[in-house]
């Protein structure tokens, strides 16, 4: 999705996210659900997921959004 967002909607960007890809958002959830995290790090990895979730959820948002407006005007 990344890929596609990134040619559709050039001002659509994880920079700067404390979980920025999949992988990492995996390797947060392990340590996340993992006992042996602390409080506060539990703490900062779901504000960093949240954040994430969101990103993606608004990319996929606009993407359906530009494709439907597209479709709409016979673009594609």
């Amino acid at each position: 999705m990344k890929r596609v967002a990134a040619a559709i909607l050039s001002e659509m960007s994880y920079d700067g996210l404390g979980v920025a890809e999949g992988i990492q958002a995996g390797i947060a959830w392990t340590r996340l659900v993992d006992p042996a995290t602390s409080p506060e790090e539990k703490d900062k990895l779901k504000r960093a997921l949240l954040q994430y979730c969101g990103q993606d959820t608004l990319a996929l948002a606009r993407i359906i959004e530009v494709l439907t407006k597209q479709t709409s005007a016979g673009a594609v």
